[in-house]
């Protein structure tokens, strides 16, 4: 479950989040149900089709883009699941070589009911992929803020090509790695975490309005896991006209590192204990495939995601 803030009409501001029944809209502290019970599978099956051919049209497009690059199985992996709880996995996934041999890595963890959610992290994978791979040589920087500008661009013309799709969103966790060196990026609550010498290190914040609020010291951590508001996002792709993603790097990698991204339906099922236990060892799909079993085991609430690649040094 997600959410995002919204300011009104008349300059109030709003949370706007999903449970697994319907949309809610809330202020700092009462919350009200949207009216009509919001975007629900009813409303998916009407229209289903048209969405699914649009859907299919990204997804094909996606496909050609990595059709002309190379991929190196035994040094990376993206594994996506649907989890136990959620009819659909609005989650989507990208580990790919560009044609001067860069890694490209990303999670993007879909906002906006079924239909958005689906549409919103396709475009914004396939936007990071098509932009990146045409411009492989730039500054690892500016082309990351430049990937994640137009990705930004593209959700929010899309939300606004139909009813049914707007306030749409996603987050947007990517790192792009050049030899033993890698830039991180993310807007939003999806993760990129790094382990050296079997130490667990988160290398992105979270943009979420309670993860804000520990950091200004305002909530406890006790406070914070108890939130209503703990998966409120506050930057994403498609929320607003612009994003402002972190970046971070350059991050030297040494050999036998590993960089994990993820969605929050992995690390919040399961520990950061058990995350750096299971990078430990094994190839990048069976690390991939071990934490969404756990994640699993955990209860599986939500989409669960991960990407893993692992440096030769």
């Amino acid at each position: 479950m997600h959410g995002r803030l919204s300011l009104s009409a008349d300059c109030q501001v709003q949370v706007i989040f999903e449970t697994d029944s319907a949309p809610l809209v809330g202020g700092t502290i009462n919350m009200r149900p949207r009216g009509g019970g919001g975007k629900e599978v009813v409303k998916m099956l009407s229209l289903r089709r048209r969405e699914r051919k649009a859907q299919n049209d990204v997804i094909r497009d996606t496909h050609a883009q990595a059709a002309k690059t190379k991929v190196m199985p035994e040094r990376m992996a993206a594994l996506t699941d649907r989890g136990l709880k959620r009819p659909t996995n609005q989650d989507r996934v990208l580990a790919q070589e560009l044609p001067n041999e860069s890694i490209l890595l990303a999670v993007a963890d879909g906002v906006g009911g079924i239909e958005g959610g689906e549409t919103a992290s396709a475009e914004a994978i396939e936007a990071l992929l098509t932009e990146l791979a045409n411009a492989p040589d730039d500054e690892p920087t500016a082309a990351l803020a430049r990937a994640f500008s137009v990705a930004n661009e593209r959700v929010r013309a899309r939300a606004g090509e139909r009813p049914e799709l707007e306030g749409m969103a996603s987050t947007l966790a990517a790192a792009l790695v050049r030899g033993n060196t890698a830039w991180v990026a993310n807007a939003g609550d999806s993760r990129v975490y790094r382990v050296h010498k079997a130490q667990l290190q988160q290398l992105t914040m979270d943009h979420t309005w309670v993860a804000e609020q520990l950091r200004a010291g305002r909530l406890t951590d006790e406070e914070a896991k108890r939130s209503a508001f703990r998966n409120v996002i506050t930057r994403g792709i498609g929320i607003a006209n612009a994003v402002e993603p972190d970046i971070v790097g350059p991050v030297t990698l040494e050999k036998g590192d590993v960089l994990l991204l993820c969605s929050d339906g992995l690390y919040r099922a399961v520990s950061d204990a058990q995350i750096a236990s299971v990078l430990g060892s094994g190839t990048p799909h069976s690390m991939a495939e071990r934490l969404i079993r756990l994640a699993n085991d955990a209860g599986g609430p939500d989409n669960i995601s991960a990407v893993v690649f692992r440096t030769d040094g």
